[in-house]
């Protein structure tokens, strides 16, 4: 393909850009879709201007006459002089149609729901909140070059992946942004936040193939969350990443911690990494844990209410979730608890 016909299919599909987002324009609601869509169509005329006039000036150049669906484009152009040989415009048949079929996009959202106390242990494919399905098995199709990306507005950095997409094959990319520490610190309860996903195709050909949005809850920074409902009514455990909990470094609690090895058997935590075996290692686990449970019980007076999940400290009668139950001065809860979703364990944080 020849420079001429390269310039006509960046052309052609710059104008057709410019008519879906001239449709968003006109049929959306939603004022920031509408002013992406004003900044794109920018930039898209911008792009037909640069593309015009390297195309014309070749026109002249070569001596061959514009075609008349570039001539149309060109008469959006008010200030386009006729030296640049509109008077030649002849009927020729589009190079639009001869251009690459793109490839069809899919996007499936895990859950609506972000674990957001423990998100930074997660990654894509343990947690694919976003899966984005390149189809590239359509009429038409040529191996495609794509850039793949998904933030939560305000409250991300921006996940970005750049798949190969042969002809005749489907790719599946999974997509976790990573959430910011400073935006994570200011939510202290459920909030709505907008999740952005894009989808640009670089190559054969430049083009935008997906942008949409869509609203997702961010859980307070202190709720531990056993499980999230899918978005297909399956359940996503988390139990494993209650890990994420395990003692902070904070001086109230290396006290307590050994307060709690003269509860246990041996006098001390040997940790349980180097178990032989799985049934050992949880062996290990089980007696740190009761030795740790029996000095809150004994040393910190942490006394556990009628109902399940519901832990009280003597004198507060309040849930750990507020900021008043603690167990140790300088000490302050972390997590969050409710009878069915979230851990029924005491966390605290520094």
């Amino acid at each position: 393909m020849g420079r001429k016909e390269d310039l006509e299919g960046h052309i052609c599909e710059s104008y057709e850009l410019i008519h879906e987002y001239e449709d968003i324009l006109r049929l959306s609601n939603s004022p920031k879709e509408k002013a992406r869509a004003r900044r794109a169509l920018e930039e898209q005329w911008a792009f037909i201007e640069g593309y015009l006039s390297e195309y014309l000036s070749l026109c002249r150049r070569i001596g061959t006459p514009v075609p008349a669906h570039i001539g149309d484009i060109i008469a959006h152009f008010e200030a386009i002089p006729d030296k640049w040989g509109l008077s030649g415009i002849e009927e020729a048949p589009s190079t639009a149609a001869t251009q690459p079929a793109p490839p069809g996009v899919s996007v499936s959202l895990l859950t609506d729901i972000v674990p957001t106390a423990y998100c930074h242990h997660l990654d894509a494919n343990a947690f694919p909140l976003i899966t984005v399905t390149l189809d590239n098995t359509g009429r038409g199709c040529a191996n495609a070059a794509l850039c793949v990306s998904t933030t939560i507005e305000d409250y991300s950095d921006t996940a970005i992946a750049s798949p190969r997409v042969p002809r005749g094959e489907q790719v599946r990319v999974p997509l976790l942004p990573l959430l910011k520490p400073a935006a994570v610190a200011t939510l202290n309860e459920i909030r709505p936040a907008t999740l952005r996903v894009t989808v640009e195709q670089t190559a054969p050909t430049e083009r935008t193939l997906y942008d949409q949005t869509q609203r997702i809850e961010l859980h307070a920074r202190d709720t531990a969350l056993l499980a999230v409902k899918a978005t297909d009514g399956s359940i996503v455990d988390l139990t494993e990443y209650l890990a994420a909990w395990i003692t902070p470094r904070h001086p109230e609690i290396e006290k307590l911690l050994r307060q709690a090895a003269e509860h246990h058997p041996d006098q001390q935590f040997v940790g349980y990494q180097g178990a032989p075996t799985l049934a050992q290692g949880a062996e290990i686990v089980r007696a740190q844990a009761r030795a740790i449970f029996t000095a809150l019980r004994q040393d910190a007076n942490l006394v556990g209410g009628n109902r399940r999940h519901h832990w009280e400290p003597p004198g507060t009668g309040q849930h750990p979730g507020s900021e008043s139950a603690t167990v140790a001065p300088g000490c302050r809860p972390a997590a969050r608890c409710s009878p069915t979703t979230c851990a029924p364990w005491w966390c605290i944080e520094r």
